[in-house]
């Protein structure tokens, strides 16, 4: 891990996210960036909800969308000013959809780290953003989504299927708890027990040679769903991070958004590594 992207957005998700983020770029010895996106998006509905629709002039609407961006531009150079003294971190802006721009920023680094919420959370009803979900999404990187409230990463847990996306999440889990010389426990959730202890011994085996404190979790799903499985043990075993698959076996039929994963993103207290 050599890069790490922190979107920021000036909300108290997004500055947690960027806490995590010099941890973590201290961690791996990786260079920390973080961005701002001009959202045009968003500039265009505030300028919706303004217009005078019963006024027979038009208004002119292309000059207050400029004056628009322009204030968030200077925003967001205020944000990534403060951002760059606080932690000495490479800045960028770009101007666009937040989504987008932020997938293509990704393009370049190892580890996107964001909050869970964005800066309208406040005035939010749902558990996540409608940007964060889109870039859950779209990127093709690993992605850490963060509450607003940073603690140290003191145990981490591995929702661990034996897929291949599992796999590589109880990889770089191993790794990062050694380095942060943090317990380590793998979970399988399953209803063929026999299947789960082959597979938690499996992943005994991988975590072993790194001498990491390690604990194997087996769940039964009794009529629960995965997620409710795995969010119930983060918040029984005081976990600090899940490290989990984007996708399970299937990737049809686990996506992200609409299944175990958009359900343990949603619920869990502690920040969730997404791995690809």
């Amino acid at each position: 891990m050599k890069s790490i992207l922190v979107p920021l957005d000036g909300s108290e998700f997004s500055q947690c996210a960027l806490t995590y983020g010099v941890e973590l770029s201290h961690l791996f010895g990786a260079t920390l960036r973080a961005l701002y996106v001009v959202d045009t998006k968003m500039a265009s509905n505030a300028l919706m909800r303004t217009m005078d629709w019963g006024s027979r002039e038009p208004p002119p609407a292309a000059e207050k969308r400029q004056a628009l961006l322009a204030r968030m531009e200077e925003r967001g150079r205020q944000l990534l000013t403060e951002a760059r003294h606080q932690t000495g971190c490479e800045v960028s802006l770009r101007v666009g959809v937040v989504p987008k721009e932020i997938c293509e920023a990704a393009l370049s680094v190892d580890l996107v780290i964001m909050g869970k919420r964005g800066e309208s959370a406040a005035f939010g009803t749902d558990m996540l953003g409608s940007c964060i979900e889109a870039t859950v999404r779209q990127s093709v990187k690993p992605v850490m989504l963060t509450p607003a409230k940073h603690a140290p990463l003191e145990t981490l847990l591995v929702a661990f299927d034996g897929s291949r996306f599992a796999v590589r999440a109880l990889e770089v889990a191993t790794d990062m708890a050694a380095k942060l010389e943090a317990g380590l426990i793998t979970l399988h959730v399953c209803d063929d027990p026999a299947h789960g202890y082959t597979l938690l011994t499996q992943a005994e085996q991988y975590v072993a040679p790194y001498g990491v404190p390690h604990q194997t979790v087996l769940e039964r799903l009794h009529a629960r769903s995965v997620g409710e499985v795995i969010v119930d043990c983060a918040q029984r075993f005081n976990v600090s991070l899940v490290c989990m698959g984007a996708y399970g076996h299937s990737r049809v039929r686990h996506l992200v958004i609409g299944g175990t994963t958009e359900e343990v993103m949603r619920n869990t207290a502690c920040p969730v590594l997404l791995l690809r």
